[in-house]
């Protein structure tokens, strides 16, 4: 079955990699010998470690079940199921599904607050200011782990516990945005830019 690109992009993944995952889950039973077919044409050296294959595992999903192509491969067979979901338009239910299917598995977090760091999965080395945010996350009784790998289960559970605060979050970070980034506000400042420039 053919299941997409298989890239390192957290996001992607999960918009547009799970977007065919629901056929297979349907039908594994009836195509007992099938495997998901991920192309590695962007990053031939990924092969979903970690987070990913943990996310997977929880679909029951092993290593056993997909396979990475990496040159021109012929198939006796290739099911190409419809996307459930075009990335900013629209879903269908069956892309919530996939979704449903990880909620089921969520228990109670260990943490009521939990800062995740990205100090050992950075691709830029350090990350400006992360000891000082560390300490301050720690100050105001944040549980902080650094050690992201294995982590994805405590990720979700944390976030299904604090939809509110998330949302606040999301809210506030929304408005800094349309205050001080949006098109409107850089207008404006342009405006001014040009209109003391013509004054000089």
């Amino acid at each position: 079955m053919y299941a997409g690109a298989s890239f390192e992009h957290w996001g992607h993944f999960l918009t547009e990699i799970t977007n065919r995952l629901y056929w297979f889950i349907e039908n594994r039973n009836k195509y007992p010998n099938i495997k998901l077919a991920f192309i590695q044409y962007i990053d031939p050296n990924f092969d979903f470690t970690n987070t990913y294959s943990e996310f997977l595992s929880m679909l029951g999903i092993t290593k056993n079940d997909y396979i990475f192509v990496k040159k021109h491969t012929k198939f006796k067979m290739v099911i190409v199921p419809e996307y459930s979901a075009m990335l900013g338009t629209k879903y269908k239910k069956e892309f919530v599904k996939i979704f449903d299917l990880i909620n089921k598995q969520i228990e109670p977090a260990k943490y009521k607050k939990i800062y995740f760091s990205k100090t050992k999965i950075s691709k830029e080395g350090n990350i400006i200011g992360e000891d000082d945010f560390q300490k301050i996350f720690k100050k105001n009784g944040f549980k902080i782990t650094v050690d992201n790998s294995n982590e994805l289960k405590e990720k979700l559970i944390w976030m299904l516990n604090n939809k509110n605060k998330l949302k606040e979050i999301g809210q506030k970070g929304r408005q800094i945005y349309l205050d001080y980034f949006s098109i409107e506000k850089l207008e404006k400042k342009l405006e001014k830019i040009l209109c003391i420039n013509k004054n000089l």
